[in-house]
């Protein structure tokens, strides 16, 4: 069985969006790229920091610091703990703003402005609804 990776989505995504299929389908394949992209930065972003506080824990304790070496219970431990405190600064930080978002309105006089992060590439887009019901509004170029 293949696994489905961000860029088969893209793929699929880019060939729907050559044909008469909605272009919403294809955005929303987008999107599930990104999501995919940025969950597996994230376990390698909890993988790398668990690695860092078992090395800290070791020298600390004057044990092992190889995390290559670490029991895969002390594995999931320091990984479960990584987790807890991430997700504790994700809940500090809920509510401030990361990232801008580009604003710019539709040349058309209608009140559609872009939803998408500021500086992004390609056309822009106007959604509408929360992150798990999303409905593409408009989408028009640069002039």
């Amino acid at each position: 069985m293949t696994d489905v990776t961000p860029e088969m989505l893209r793929a699929v995504a880019d060939w729907i969006f050559d044909t008469a299929l909605p272009a919403s389908v294809a955005h929303a394949l987008a999107d599930a790229a990104r999501q995919m992209e940025r969950e597996q930065a994230d376990e390698q972003r909890i993988d790398e920091l668990a690695a860092e506080a078992y090395r800290a824990a070791g020298v600390y304790l004057k044990s092992s610091t190889n995390w290559k070496n670490a029991s895969p219970s002390a594995v999931g431990l320091y990984s479960a703990v990584i987790r807890a405190v991430l997700y504790r600064i994700e809940q500090e930080d809920a509510g401030t703003p990361t990232s801008k978002v580009c604003g710019q309105t539709r040349p058309l006089g209608d009140p559609f402005r872009c939803s998408l992060r500021e500086g992004h590439s390609g056309a822009h887009e106007a959604w509408a609804g929360n992150s798990t019901d999303r409905k593409l509004c408009a989408t028009w170029e640069n002039e």
